[in-house]
């Protein structure tokens, strides 16, 4: 196996899937806890286990370095990622909605980003984002009208859906806060801050709202243990290794496939059976966001070609 099939093909292709069994997990443990305090639970422990192995290869000095800027936008961007959106994702999942369509929801994120770039920072929209937008608001709606019928949002709970709007708009609002700020320092190391601000903040408003019962079973350790390890502790870092092998322009590219292969795993473990009309609406979705986060420069590449 060559380095160029690894970095190009494997490694995306294995972080799509654990990406998208976030969801699958997620469904799996809100049956026997509190949403937020499983968050609470599983950011507390990659705390530990990663400010641990921070301390181990870097020592304190790298924990003292960072000034309170760097700590202050680490901590925006760690409570918008993961207090507000995934937040969002575990309540919406734990108040009914079903896991193919708040992965559809969330996946529209690329659009929701690049107009908020054009609303608050005049960046130029293209046709290619005001189609894209198009596709995947009608695709939306014929995947939730093919699931649930005509009156298909007033069958999912007003908690649910102000849940899983609250996620959209937050990763949406923290990836235009990480463009805006850049990474700098570790990339290890930021992420452990914005797992450590994470935790603090699930811990407050968990302990603040939701009574802590836990049915510590088989499926409530398994599915724990997966978001640590395979998530928080392997999605992510695979996510730095594409970034670092300089796939920078591709990784905004490969999340689009999130959303029909969380549908298939939906179908897989728990029968969510979405109709043909639901399927075309998802590929319409689909569409829409890769023209969206597809960079001009390609078309414009590809239409010289045919043009020769």
């Amino acid at each position: 196996m060559t380095q160029s099939v690894l970095h190009r093909y494997i490694i995306p292709a294995l972080f799509i899937l654990l990406w998208s069994s976030a969801f699958i997990s997620s469904k799996y443990s809100v049956d026997h806890a509190p949403p937020l305090a499983i968050l609470a639970v599983r950011m507390s422990i990659v705390v530990v286990l990663l400010g641990g192995w921070l301390w181990w290869r870097h020592g304190t000095g790298l924990f003292r370095s960072a000034t309170a800027i760097h700590w202050c936008s680490q901590a925006v961007v760690g409570l918008l990622i993961h207090c507000c959106y995934l937040g969002g994702v575990f309540i919406a999942i734990e108040k009914g909605m079903d896991v193919g369509i708040a992965a559809l929801i969330v996946g529209l994120q690329p659009i929701l980003t690049a107009w908020l770039a054009a609303w608050l920072f005049k960046e130029q929209l293209t046709l290619f984002s005001v189609t894209g937008l198009l596709l995947g608001m009608v695709g939306l709606y014929v995947v939730i009208e093919s699931r649930f019928g005509l009156a298909g949002v007033s069958e999912m709970s007003s908690a649910s859906i102000i849940a899983i709007v609250m996620s959209l708009v937050a990763i949406s609002i923290a990836t235009l806060l990480q463009k805006r700020v850049g990474q700098t320092g570790l990339m290890l190391f930021n992420t452990w801050l914005q797992y450590l601000f994470a935790a603090t903040g699930f811990l407050i408003v968990s302990l603040s709202t939701e009574q802590w019962v836990f049915n510590w079973n088989a499926e409530l350790v398994l599915s724990l243990s997966w978001m640590v390890l395979a998530i928080s502790l392997g999605a992510i870092p695979l996510l730095m290794l594409m970034i670092r092998a300089g796939e920078a322009t591709r990784v905004s590219s490969i999340f689009y496939l999130v959303t029909p292969v969380t549908a298939l795993l939906a179908y897989l473990f728990f029968g969510e059976q979405l109709s043909l009309n639901a399927w075309l609406g998802m590929a319409l979705v689909v569409i829409g966001v890769a023209l969206v986060v597809t960079p001009k420069q390609y078309f414009y590449r590809l239409s010289i070609k045919r043009a020769g």
